[in-house]
């Protein structure tokens, strides 16, 4: 049996499985995720404007720094 005729017999099986609660949850979990990660890079800019008058001289150099710190914790925790 070849590798595409049990792929698309996986892939057709699960098209028709009718939807149920897990799937519902699994939808509401990335969509929590996704409205979660949205606010954390919404919230940079404000960051950015609060650190560029207290720490550092320049918006680009804080814009920097929080966009650094953001995506190397991401990479850091997951």
């Amino acid at each position: 049996m070849s590798n595409e005729k049990v792929k698309g017999n996986v892939i057709g099986r699960m098209e028709r499985l009718p939807l149920s609660r897990i799937h519902y949850k699994f939808l509401l979990l990335v969509m929590g995720g996704e409205w979660v990660e949205t606010l954390m890079l919404l919230g940079n800019g404000v960051i950015a404007a609060v650190l560029s008058s207290v720490l550092f001289s320049s918006i680009t150099i804080a814009v920097t720094a929080i966009t650094t710190a953001f995506f190397l914790g991401k990479t850091v925790v997951g």
